[in-house]
Order: C-alpha cells, then sequence, then structure tokens
C-alpha cells in the first residue's frame, strides 16, 4: 500500500510540474508593418491575427492599414499611438469584430472606409475585452459590447459616430474611465440592460450619458466625477428627498423619491432629464434646449413637469414611457421634431447566455394641460397604449406630422378644450383599436390633412362640441370604425365633406351644424348607408338644404341627400343651426369633474416636492 501511495505522490508531483511548464511557455510576438523594408513578420494585421494562438502579442508600426479585422483568438494588439497606427474598416461591416474572450486593444485609430462600415469595435458575446487609449471615430457606432461581461475601457476618443459612441448592451459590470466623448448622432454613452457599471472622469461635450434596464440595471451604477460640456452630470439612485443641485450638465435618478429640479438651464446633451424608476419627482421653471430629448418619464410614477421650457431638440420635446400618474402643465415645446410621445407599455429583457426572462411595465393617468406646442417636424403629440390620458387647455400649430396622434389600444381618453391648427397631416387622429376616447370643445382648423379622423378598429368613440373648419380635405372622416357619435359639432369651411364616412358602420352623426363645406352635391358622404345621420326626430342643420318647413316645427319637410354608394338621408334637417352650447354642460360636467380630481391629486404631489 505504501508503494502504491509513492508512485501517486510522485505522479502529481510531475503533473504539478508539467503544468508549471506549461503556463510559463512563453507567448509569442508578431510585428505588423505595411512598410515592405521593414523587419516585419506580416504586411496584413488579419494574417498576425491569424497565425497568433491564445495569449501572443500583435504589435502595429506606424502606418494605415485597410482592414476588416476578425479576432476570434485571445490576443493583445497594440498600435504605436492613435496618431500613429490607423485601421481603416473595409467594406459594409464592422471594423473590428471580436468573439474571443481576454482581448486587448490599445493605441488604435479607427475610421470607416469608403463602405457602410457599421462599428469601429463590436464585441460580441466576449468577456472581459480590454479597450484602452483607442480613438474611434466617423462609424455608425464607435463601441459596441453585446452579451459581454466585464467591458473595460480607459482613455478612450469617441466622436463622429452617426449613432452611440458607445454601447454597452446585456453586459454586467462594464468599466468607462477617463473617455472623451463628444458630437456623436446618437447617445454618448448608452447602457441596455447592463447592471453594476462603473464610469468615472469621462468627459462629454454635446453628448450624455442614457441609462435603461429594469430597477437593477439602472440602480446598481457607481457614476461620479463625470462632465458634460463642462458641468457635472448629475447622477442619483436608491435616495430620497435629495438635495439637487441646479445648473447642471445633465441629470439622472434612477429609483430616487421626493426629489426635485427647479429653476435650472440644461443645453447641448441627449437627454437633459432622464427619471427612470423614480417616483414624486417635481421639475419646475426648467429651461432644456439643444438637446436629443429634453426629458423623459421613465417607468416613473406620481411626476410632474411645470412651467418649464424645451426648445431645439432633435428627437424629442418629452417622453413619458410606462409611466403612471404623472403630468405636464404649463409647459411650451417647439422648435422639435415630436413634442410629446407617450407610449404605455414596455418590455425590460434581461438575457444572458443561458436564460432570459422579461419584465411587463404599464402606464396610466397622464394629464397634459395648459401646453404650447409648436414648430415641430413630426407630430405635436402622440399617445400609444396609454389609458387614461387627459390633453387639456393645450394648443398645437405649425407642425409638419399630425395635430395629436393617439393610437395603438389607447382607450378612455379626453382632448378637451385644445386648439389645433396649420398642421400639415391631420389635426386630431385616432387609429388602430383605440375605444371610448372623446375629443371635445376643441377647435380643429387650417389643417392640410383632415380635422377629425378615426380609422381601422377606432370604435366607440365621441367627437362633440367641436368647431372643425378650414381644412383642406373632409373635416371628420370615419373610416373601418364602429359606433362612433358625431354630435354638436360646428363644421364649416372645409375643402371636402364635412364628415365622410368609408366603411364605417353604427356612426350617429347629429345635431352639427355644416356650412360651406365643399365636396360633390352634398356635405356628407358614406358609401355603404349602415350609419344614422339623424337622431330620429332632429338631424343636422345643412346651409345648403334647399327644401321647406310646411308645418314650422323647425324641421325640414324633405329628407337632405348623402353623397356616397350608401344612398342614405337625413330624414330630419334642422332648419336653422343648432344651439351646440345646451348638451355641452352634461359633457362638460363629466370631463371638468374628471379634470378637477386629476389635478387635485398631481397637484397636492407636486406641492410637496417644491
Amino acid at each position: 500500500m505504501r508503494g502504491h501511495m509513492r508512485i501517486f505522490v510522485i505522479g502529481m508531483i510531475a503533473l504539478a510540474i508539467f503544468m508549471t511548464l506549461i503556463g510559463t511557455v512563453e507567448s509569442t510576438d508578431w510585428i505588423v508593418d505595411d512598410d515592405p523594408h521593414s523587419n516585419r513578420d506580416f504586411r496584413y494585421i488579419q494574417d498576425a491575427i491569424n497565425a497568433s494562438s491564445s495569449g501572443d502579442n500583435i504589435k502595429i508600426y506606424n502606418g494605415t492599414y485597410r482592414e476588416h479585422l476578425t479576432v476570434n483568438t485571445r490576443v493583445y494588439i497594440q498600435g504605436n499611438g492613435t496618431d500613429q497606427t490607423f485601421i481603416i474598416g473595409r467594406g459594409d461591416a464592422d471594423a473590428i469584430i471580436v468573439t474571443a474572450d481576454e482581448c486587448v486593444f490599445w493605441m488604435l485609430n479607427i475610421t470607416p472606409g469608403s463602405g457602410l462600415n457599421l462599428t469601429g469595435i463590436y464585441v460580441y458575446r466576449s468577456d472581459d475585452v480590454e479597450i484602452l487609449d483607442c480613438s474611434i471615430h466617423h462609424c455608425m457606432m464607435g463601441v459596441y459590447y453585446y452579451e459581454s461581461s466585464h467591458p473595460w475601457t480607459e482613455d478612450l476618443v469617441l466622436y463622429d459616430n452617426s449613432g452611440d459612441g458607445i454601447k454597452i448592451h446585456y453586459s454586467p459590470y462594464w468599466f468607462v474611465d477617463s473617455a472623451s466623448i463628444w458630437d456623436n448622432g446618437g447617445f454618448g454613452a448608452y447602457s441596455a440592460g447592463s447592471s453594476n457599471g462603473t464610469m468615472v472622469n469621462t468627459d462629454f461635450v454635446r453628448d450624455g450619458l442614457y441609462i435603461d434596464g429594469n430597477i437593477n440595471d439602472t440602480t446598481s451604477h457607481w457614476i461620479e466625477d463625470n462632465t458634460v460640456n463642462g458641468r457635472p452630470l448629475y447622477f442619483i439612485n436608491n435616495t430620497q428627498q435629495a438635495s439637487i443641485p441646479k445648473n447642471q450638465g445633465q441629470y439622472i435618478l434612477a429609483n430616487a423619491d421626493f426629489d426635485y429640479i427647479v429653476d435650472t438651464v440644461i443645453t447641448d446633451t441627449d437627454v437633459g432629464i432622464l427619471l427612470i424608476h423614480s417616483s414624486r419627482i417635481g421639475i419646475r421653471r426648467v429651461e432644456i434646449f439643444n438637446v436629443m430629448t429634453g426629458v423623459i418619464f421613465d417607468r416613473t410614477t406620481e411626476s410632474n413637469i411645470t412651467n418649464s421650457g424645451i426648445n431645439d431638440t432633435t428627437d424629442c420635446g418629452i417622453k413619458v414611457l410606462a409611466s403612471t400618474h404623472c403630468f405636464i402643465e404649463n409647459t411650451t415645446i417647439n422648435d422639435t421634431t415630436d413634442g410629446i410621445k407617450v407610449d404605455g407599455e414596455t418590455f425590460t429583457e434581461v438575457l444572458n447566455r443561458t436564460s432570459g426572462y422579461s419584465i411587463y411595465y404599464e402606464g396610466h393617468h397622464l394629464l397634459i394641460n395648459d401646453c404650447h406646442i409648436f414648430n415641430l417636424s413630426d407630430d405635436g403629440i402622440d399617445v400609444h397604449t396609454m389609458n387614461y390620458t387627459l390633453i387639456n387647455y393645450t394648443r398645437i400649430n405649425n407642425t409638419y406630422g399630425n395635430g395629436i396622434l393617439i393610437h395603438e389600444n389607447t382607450h378612455n381618453s379626453s382632448i378637451y378644450r385644445c386648439a389645433i391648427l396649420n398642421v400639415s397631416d391631420d389635426g386630431i387622429l385616432l387609429f388602430n383599436e383605440v375605444s371610448n376616447n372623446t375629443v371635445a370643445r376643441c377647435d380643429v382648423s387650417n389643417c392640410s390633412g383632415r380635422g377629425i379622423v378615426m380609422t381601422t378598429d377606432a370604435n366607440s368613440n365621441n367627437i362633440t362640441n367641436c368647431s372643425v373648419h378650414n381644412n383642406t380635405n373632409p373635416g371628420i372622416m370615419v373610416l373601418s370604425s364602429d359606433y362612433n357619435n358625431i354630435t354638436y359639432n360646428n363644421i364649416w369651411g372645409n375643402g371636402n365633406y364635412g364628415v365622410s364616412l368609408l366603411g364605417a358602420f353604427g356612426t350617429r352623426v347629429h345635431h352639427n351644424n355644416f356650412d360651406a363645406n365643399g365636396a360633390g352635391t352634398s356635405q356628407g358622404n358614406d358609401n355603404n348607408g349602415l350609419n344614422h345621420w339623424d337622431q330620429g326626430g332632429e338631424g343636422n342643420y345643412w346651409d345648403d338644404y334647399g327644401g321647406t318647413d310646411g308645418n314650422g316645427d323647425g324641421i325640414g319637410d324633405t329628407a337632405y341627400d348623402i353623397d356616397g354608394a350608401g344612398n342614405d338621408t337625413d330624414d330630419y334637417p334642422l332648419m336653422d343651426p343648432g344651439d351646440t352650447s345646451a348638451p355641452r354642460k352634461i359633457a362638460e360636467f363629466t370631463i371638468l369633474v374628471t379634470i378637477s380630481i386629476t389635478l387635485f391629486a398631481l397637484l397636492a404631489i407636486g406641492k410637496r416636492t417644491r
């Protein structure tokens, strides 16, 4: 037995010595140089990579290397400095794709070639990849880490990329130190679904930071000692009632509660204020301009912005994403792409290589009150998948899109006492499975499209007590939608029909005043005859009605013909314009009660956060 034990011990010692010898085998150093007269191993970097074994070093001398690189072996690639060693991507591909763990890239200058160069360095499912002292510019994206844990970057220069400077996607434990990031077309730095990040000593100029993901992804970061345009990048997480300083370069609040931002000017960054997974945040007297997006409420509750101005944004004035009981009041938005964009739902995915899950967030109860939105290149207010939105006393004018867009499963919303004028598309558009929405006491005029439109299963909505006039196309149109009500409106001077029903069923049109709407022989149009142009005793007033009222009851003795294949008629045309103010009192009472209750609750929150 002792002999067998002695043999076993000797064998283990021999194995340990063998493994030690393997571990101390030196790596190979390869030299790459584009000078044919140099003492080089390779002319091309990819040839050196292909010849390398795990752990080899590749030294790239001064020169310009027009290559697309695929790095699938653990190598250390070192240039001779960002002003000496240039890699210019070739073709419609990423300049460098990394699919091996523990690679290092150092002192390289990376730009695209003549083709569509997608990313400077794309790290795909590769852990512990370091990018040090590199300059990456004029690509679609500078650096992109995807499902790659422990990504490490230091001393990067990222500028003039058409997309993000650096994107870290599902890549936890990331590190960004001493980067200079400026003038990228997307976000300067973007962490998406990536937890436990660190960003220090990084300077943004006309750029900024954006974080996204579930609550752990967005609140587990350490972000400090960074600047945006020379002012601090303000980041707090997991705090309550913090004393937030004024006039920071950018504000990001993650899982914050009972905080407020007041009397502040923000300029030249990506997102001026980002509230994510936060609650009871008040924004007061803030001016934001020359940014991508002014303010984002993301999965945030009971928060608000009031008495503020947002100007000159390239994307959107305010975004509301899956947020609940928030309000926007007395705020001016102008010279932007979209004014206010609302998306009531979102999925946040958390993925790794073996499993994944999704978290669903849903928002509702949004109030937009007493705002002015104008000079836009797209839509004024876009509400998507959001219930119980109230847009009240808001003016929208001079937009190149739609005035107000209500779509994609948005229900139980109200547009009340709004003015929409001089828009290039439709004034108010409700489409794609929206229901029980009300448009009341609005003025919609001078739209190059249609005044108010309900289309594609926009069912059981109400248009009442509105003035719809001087629009290029029909004043009110219903397409492929059922059981809508168009009542007590003043409809005049529209370049096409006053009301046009196409593929609609069960629509009720009554007690409206039609005056000088240009079209065919009628001011109304119905292509199937499955709708109702009167209330069974009273219909609408038509200024071109040629009939008489023999018994003086105020109702014409003959029907008013409606254009279209439906051969429909208003059987009870009114002889005189109707008083559209009388029935309005009931609708107004209901809406005002809703406004009062909502404002009372939300303003109470606002007072507590001042």
